[in-house]
């Protein structure tokens, strides 16, 4: 890592943790908000995790699950492409949950706008796509 501190985005949901684990883990919710992208894993550290829809694919490592508070994966293009490191962080709450994206790029020396503007687009899905879980 270069020393530069991830990104975080955060958001507070009415949705308790398990559900938010869920829109997390599963292939049909994931790609309602990461831009069509179907994640598959066995959401284990250690397992192997593919984004696959839309003729894009990407890959990457399951690095640390503790359900249902914590989701860190890594996530490439391809071989040689560099490496982006996401970390879910879940918090109950008395009227749901505060959940914490953190998504790190080593090698980038600052995120542009563009990324930032992707992010922030998944996170304002994925809120949406919770606030449909409670209805």
């Amino acid at each position: 890592m270069d020393g530069m501190p991830a990104q975080l985005f955060r958001f507070a949901t009415e949705a308790g943790p398990a559900e938010v684990w869920v829109a997390l883990t599963r292939a049909e919710v994931t790609a309602r908000y990461l831009f069509g992208l179907a994640a598959t894993s066995g959401w284990r550290a250690g397992d192997a995790v593919a984004f696959a829809g839309g003729g894009a694919t990407l890959g990457g490592d399951v690095l640390a699950a503790e359900e249902p508070r914590r989701l860190s994966y890594s996530l490439r293009a391809g071989q040689g492409q560099p490496e982006t490191y996401v970390t879910w962080e879940i918090e109950g709450a008395d009227d749901g949950s505060l959940v914490r994206l953190y998504v790190d790029e080593p090698g980038e020396p600052e995120f542009d706008a563009e990324t930032d503007r992707a992010w922030l687009g998944v996170v304002a899905r994925l809120q949406s796509v919770l606030a449909g879980t409670r209805r």
